[in-house]
C-alpha cells in the first residue's frame, strides 16, 4: 500500500501539512483518524472523545 510521511518536523513537507489542515477545516468533520506506517494519527474537536481516545492509548501502552 502507497504511503507518504509528514512529520510535524518535517519542514520539507510544509505544504501538505498545511493543506492538510486546510482541508480538515473546510471539511469540518469531528474526527479525523489515519493509520500510517509507525504511528496512528488522530485529531478530533470533541475533547471528550480526546480524552477517551489517549486513556485508551496509554492504557495499551502506546
Amino acid at each position: 500500500m502507497p504511503f507518504a510521511g509528514v512529520r510535524g518536523t518535517d519542514s520539507e513537507r510544509e505544504t501538505v501539512r498545511s493543506a492538510s489542515w486546510d482541508q480538515l477545516g473546510w471539511i469540518q468533520p469531528e474526527s479525523y483518524l489515519a493509520d500510517g506506517y509507525d504511528v496512528l494519527t488522530f485529531v478530533t474537536t470533541n475533547r471528550e472523545l480526546y480524552e477517551l481516545v489517549l486513556a485508551g492509548a496509554r492504557a495499551d501502552g502506546a
